[in-house]
């Protein structure tokens, strides 16, 4: 029950937050999306060491109460005042103009959208971009759950592998603001290649070594 609760979860929490930055900005859209995304990475630099000392205060089950609340006091009060701009109105009757444009027919009832989910799920494109998420995903979350167990069963000492952890949240945050701008300037594909280089580098890393000084680097990269 927990895994799908918190699976439904965060596809809210994820999804939202960027179609509704993604309809007030035109310009810049990827900068946007960076800045919003990166407190995902803040996150994660306080997360793993907040948890340790509130573990060890309260143990895992208060722990969990704590962030429940959190997540209910920070979480639900800014999500209930989310708006869409005035704009997305617009956009949409531009859209509909559109599609009777492309109908051929101004007749209520007769609209073709630009581009249906039948058409897009038919492109190879769509279907590369799922693969890659999630491959991408699988890494992530394999991480996640994993780093700070793995890394102690290895003897390194707990608040140390939280520290690790929040590296990647660091790298996270940067990640999240340069990669923005520098898709905006160079293109998605490039940026998105080279990202997934740096990934696959830092888990290699992660996995080989039990250096701190070198762990938080592999975090960080990946």
């Amino acid at each position: 029950y927990l895994g799908i609760m918190e699976g439904c979860a965060f596809a809210g929490a994820y999804l939202i937050p960027t179609a509704t930055t993604a309809r007030w900005f035109d310009k810049n859209r990827g900068l946007a999306l960076s800045i919003v995304m990166s407190a995902i990475g803040i996150a994660y630099i306080i997360g793993p060491l907040l948890m340790v000392r509130l573990m060890e205060a309260y143990g895992w089950r208060g722990t969990f109460l704590i962030f429940g609340a959190g997540i209910a006091m920070l979480g639900i009060l800014p999500a209930l005042v989310l708006r869409n701009p005035a704009e997305a109105s617009v956009r949409r009757e531009a859209d509909s103009a559109a599609c009777q444009t492309r109908s051929g027919s101004q007749g209520p009832g007769t609209l073709k959208p630009l581009i249906t989910l039948k058409s897009a799920v038919a492109t190879s494109t769509v279907w590369l971009l799922i693969i890659i998420s999630l491959t991408q995903s699988f890494a992530q979350m394999m991480f996640v759950l994993h780093f700070v167990p793995m890394k102690v069963r290895e003897g390194i000492e707990l608040a140390a592998a939280a520290s690790a952890m929040s590296s990647y949240g660091v790298g996270l945050l940067v990640g999240r603001i340069v990669s923005g701008p520098l898709s905006d300037r160079i293109g998605t594909v490039v940026v998105l290649v080279g990202t997934l280089i740096l990934s696959s580098l830092g888990l290699i890393i992660v996995v080989g070594t039990e250096d701190l000084p070198l762990l938080h680097a592999a975090t960080f990269i990946f």
